[in-house]
């Protein structure tokens, strides 16, 4: 995974998160408005029958009717796969801001919500995304000022010399908001950066613990795992499931006669067709010594065959120039396929004695288990 898809990843779980909050948040002030409504509807002092049937149609039918619309939207918008991860963040932003836009406007005899709207700018700033805090900044600007002149026009609790101390109070949150947000988006940045070069490091860790370091084929280890999931995967009823037993002819030889040097080069070459013809080392594996193992799901066996020949033939025509002209490198092959009866032990085993049969036969070629 590079550090692209890990910071797709990293926002598509953000944006998961943040749909949960717009939910949470939704809910919460329903429940505050039914509790906020039956305090009133009992205390027939306070409101008239008039004032309370406004009350529930302006802060809470109305309301409720456009969060779950944008709500709706939202969703069909993140469906689609028309949109970079960019703006599928920021329409999660913005879904969010109207969110609390809609709750400011209708819920402003509470001077406490004049604030919400700003407060979406600290997303920005979990995004890394310097263009959207500046988008935002302008339109909470925009949504606080016409928030102030609601509350200015309609809010009669207060004289007018403390609506404009509120208001100033209001402005001077906003950019202090916007201030910590920009400082936050660069230690975002940086923290991004250096938790992704952490898991970096741990993968490549990861991946050289179970790679053989000769070949850079993966090794006994990770063979352990492979074959257990291979083996799941066969309890699934996934058909045609093979392992393939790579056994190196004469290989004591060329050690013998040509030295250890020699014989790694030979091993090296083998990984590298195995890899070449099947496209990466993922299911490839030096078990031991000259023995190599690979696995093929989903193949049938005549694919597999055609796979295990075109290795047999390129390994057989390399030539090496620290060899003698008649002496050639070769394979002797066993392929099984996995039976019900089978387990990790008992299907290496029916790989290998077909290997065994193969080298029995007279080398260079391959036995397919019966």
């Amino acid at each position: 995974m590079n550090y692209t898809q890990y910071k797709a990843d990293f926002h598509r779980k953000l944006q998961s998160r943040m749909w949960n909050y717009t939910i949470a948040l939704d809910v919460l002030v329903l429940v505050l408005d039914i509790i906020v409504s039956i305090y009133y509807y009992f205390n027939q002092s306070l409101v008239s029958p008039f004032t309370f049937h406004t009350y529930l149609t302006l802060e809470i039918l109305i309301p409720v009717v456009l969060q779950i619309l944008l709500l709706i939207i939202n969703r069909i918008l993140l469906m689609t796969g028309h949109f970079s991860m960019v703006v599928k963040n920021r329409i999660c932003v913005y879904t969010l801001l109207t969110q609390f836009m809609f709750i400011s406007f209708f819920h402003i005899r509470y001077e406490v919500v004049i604030f919400l709207p700003c407060m979406v700018m600290l997303l920005a700033s979990m995004l890394a995304d310097k263009d959207l805090l500046k988008a935002l900044f302008f339109a909470t600007g925009v949504i606080e000022t016409a928030t102030l002149v609601m509350f200015i026009v309609t809010n009669t609790k207060h004289f007018y010399t403390q609506k404009i101390i509120i208001s100033i109070i209001v402005v001077c949150v906003q950019y202090m908001i916007f201030l910590v947000s920009r400082s936050l988006m660069n230690f975002q940045k940086g923290q991004l950066h250096h938790i992704y070069d952490n898991y970096a490091k741990m993968r490549e860790l990861t991946v050289e613990l179970k790679q053989e370091p000769l070949t850079r084929l993966y090794n006994r280890t990770a063979y352990a795992g492979a074959i257990e999931r291979y083996i799941k995967l066969a309890e699934k009823n996934v058909a045609d499931i093979y392992q393939v037993v790579l056994d190196l002819d004469n290989f004591k030889s060329v050690n013998d006669n040509y030295g250890h040097a020699a014989g790694d080069v030979v091993l090296i070459t083998l990984a590298e067709i195995i890899t070449k013809t099947l496209g990466s080392n993922r299911s490839a594996f030096r078990y031991g010594g000259d023995e190599f193992v690979l696995l093929f799901k989903e193949k049938p066996i005549d694919e597999v065959v055609r796979l295990v020949e075109i290795i047999r033939k390129e390994f057989e025509n390399t030539v090496y120039d620290f060899l003698d002209e008649n002496f050639k490198c070769t394979l002797s092959i066993g392929i099984a396929k996995y039976k019900p009866e089978m387990n990790s032990k008992t299907w290496f085993q029916a790989a290998d004695e077909a290997a065994y049969q193969a080298k029995k036969s007279g080398k260079n070629q391959y036995v397919v288990a019966e």
